[in-house]
């Protein structure tokens, strides 16, 4: 008997514990928006990044980028979560009444492609 409500004591505890992260968590992440949007604090946004030296590129390669024969000084990265179309756009895709800013229209992006091949070309 004391086996059994010694185990259930346990497991209340265990699943209350539980159930109190997943609460705490959910509030942080709906009160921060840590899912939704970008956290402008890690990367701000036109911020440029130094290519020299093989301290700031993976496993110690280094690469030269030109543009007109002329060494590159920035590079320009482009990261996209989601592009998606204007008619498949949902409820679940809007945030505070605002489209969710990791998702880009698909004509956004096709404007922005064709943008960035006329700047290398």
């Amino acid at each position: 008997m004391k086996t059994k409500y010694a185990k259930l004591v346990i497991a209340t505890g265990f699943f209350t514990l539980l159930g109190m992260f997943f609460i705490v968590f959910g509030f942080i992440i709906k009160e921060y928006n840590l899912l939704s949007k970008e956290n402008g604090s890690l990367f701000p946004p036109n911020q440029e990044f130094s290519i020299e030296g093989p301290e700031s590129i993976p496993f110690g390669t280094v690469r030269s980028f030109s543009i007109d024969g002329k060494a590159a000084e920035t590079i320009p990265i482009l990261t996209y979560h989601r592009i998606i179309e204007r008619s498949d756009i949902k409820k679940r895709h809007y945030i505070n009444g605002e489209i969710n800013s990791m998702i880009v229209l698909k004509e956004d992006f096709e404007q922005q492609m064709d943008y960035y091949m006329i700047m290398i070309m």
